[in-house]
């Protein structure tokens, strides 16, 4: 079916050892009714080992980079909605991301939900 068929696409472009895509339960569809509740125990089971048997399940991650993630969970706790893109990148090089990490961190957060970061970096420029 068109599962296999874009696993087949996904797994011919990638590199040894890095999987681009992983496809749980050969990608039959997980059947819940949010209404009556149905099927919401067994969605939240195969999440939960889909997660946990994933090659970067707990993952070591640079102290640095949690003690940032921290600070900006306790900064929106305390009702901040925003953070200026100075004041942000200050924050990473107060606690030792060095600069040429700085989007790579950015990412990080952004893609664990801790900011939204919608810009583009530059090697010359920085953020934009």
């Amino acid at each position: 079916g068109i599962v296999q068929h874009t696993l087949d696409l996904f797994k011919s472009a990638q590199r040894e050892g890095v999987p681009v895509l992983r496809v749980y339960g050969e990608g039959e569809s997980a059947r819940v009714n949010c209404l009556m509740g149905e099927g919401v125990e067994s969605l939240r089971s195969r999440i939960t080992t889909f997660a946990v048997t994933a090659p970067w399940y707990k993952e070591v991650l640079p102290a640095n980079w949690i003690r940032v993630r921290n600070r900006l969970v306790k900064m929106e706790g305390e009702g901040r909605v925003f953070i200026e893109t100075g004041e942000f990148q200050q924050l990473l090089l107060d606690n030792g991301i060095c600069p040429l990490t700085l989007p790579i961190a950015t990412s990080f957060y952004h893609e664990t939900g801790v900011i939204r970061y919608f810009g583009e970096f530059s090697d010359s420029e920085g953020y934009k």
